[in-house]
């Protein structure tokens, strides 16, 4: 329980309100065990969703440039390379975000896995947008 005080602490501290921390599924949780594993089944969801929608946006953008090879090509290389930079900024994000709690510790898989969960959720629909 000591944990759940602790990583609400943290989630408060980096900004994020008690209403969205309530609403998520994984504050439910009985125990830090169920917590984590929670945490770590939405970051999979969340994962999986990003990866769907960004192989989706990669046909989309073929199919709108369909005649134009060289355009799509750029357009997708495009994607790729920001795609790769955007994982950096995320990974990077939420270790910011899970620094507070011992690295390897519960805590810090938990703040982390709660962190990639919402910034791959954002990610994702800025994706189902492109082509632009």
């Amino acid at each position: 329980m000591k944990l759940v005080h602790g990583l609400a602490l943290a989630v408060f501290s980096f900004g994020i309100s008690a209403s969205a921390f309530a609403e998520d599924t994984c504050a439910k949780q009985p125990s830090d065990g169920a917590l984590y594993q929670c945490t770590v089944q939405q970051k999979k969801m969340a994962e999986d969703e990003l990866n769907k929608e960004y192989q989706a946006a990669k046909k989309r953008i073929v199919q709108m440039y369909g005649t134009q090879k060289k355009l799509a090509d750029d357009y997708v290389a495009t994607l790729v390379d920001t795609q790769r930079n955007w994982l950096k900024y995320r990974d990077g994000q939420c270790k910011l975000e899970a620094f507070a709690a011992e690295e390897g510790s519960n805590a810090n898989a938990v703040a982390t896995n709660l962190c990639v969960t919402r910034i791959d959720k954002e990610r994702t629909d800025i994706l189902k947008q492109l082509p632009y």
